[in-house]
């Protein structure tokens, strides 16, 4: 069939799997409206082309841990005109926040797992697009700021109001605004359960925020095992 036309192209399958085994073509093609309609999340996603495709409040699929997993669009980067933020629709798995029972966030189990087994369940074209934003934290008190592939969403960023003891953290990510907290309720094996955030509670050293089973927040002792839904911008 000819291809010397954007529709003809798009309409050859020949043409759109011979582009799919060079990486560079998909780049490019993802950047027209028409043929990015004939790739898959993960290649759009991989491309660097999520933030024109998608929109907030937008479901993708993603292989993750060889399945396919759903992630909703919580936030694009309008500064930079060119990136999106991912969440897991729901949890992915349940976790200690830290073992050794401290809520620092930097030396955190749950931080150095996330960075490791769960970034390492997605392809390497995947790994290789997602970006280390400047990510605020706290150990305990002490505000750092972290640069991480894969992140835990913090008490601010998921739209909650200022609390005494939840630091703030950035700000709240788009698809949280205003939010109700049925917005924020996310299952495990069907079941809502409870979540983490990356947020310590500041008023002891062994207590983290999370999200309860009906979207509101409470905080408990970080050893506990609890849903895991976490963050990536790509």
């Amino acid at each position: 069939a000819a291809c010397n036309t954007v529709n003809e192209i798009a309409a050859s399958t020949a043409a759109i799997n011979a582009i799919k085994t060079n990486s560079e073509a998909v780049a490019v093609c993802c950047k027209n409206s028409v043929l990015i309609q004939k790739f898959s999340d993960e290649d759009i996603i991989a491309a660097g082309s999520g933030y024109m495709k998608f929109d907030v409040g937008d479901l993708i699929t993603l292989n993750y841990g060889g399945n396919a997993t759903k992630f909703r669009v919580v936030h694009k980067n309008y500064l930079t005109q060119n990136k999106i933020v991912l969440l897991t629709e729901d949890c992915a798995f349940q976790k200690e926040w830290n073992t050794a029972g401290s809520n620092k966030y930097s030396t955190s189990t749950i931080r150095e797992y996330l960075n490791s087994t769960v970034l390492n369940g997605f392809s390497q074209k995947i790994q290789n697009a997602i970006t280390t934003p400047d990510l605020q934290c706290h150990d305990y008190q002490t505000a750092k700021t972290l640069n991480d592939k894969i992140w835990l969403p913090s008490y601010r960023e998921m739209g909650y109001s200022d609390s005494q003891y939840a630091p703030v953290e950035g700000s709240a990510l788009r698809y949280y605004e205003g939010a109700d907290d049925s917005k924020r309720i996310k299952k495990f094996n069907n079941n809502a359960v409870y979540w983490w955030m990356r947020t310590p509670n500041t008023s002891s050293t062994e207590r983290a925020w999370y999200v309860i089973s009906n979207g509101g927040s409470y905080n408990g002792n970080v050893t506990g095992s609890r849903g895991v839904a976490f963050a990536l911008e790509i």
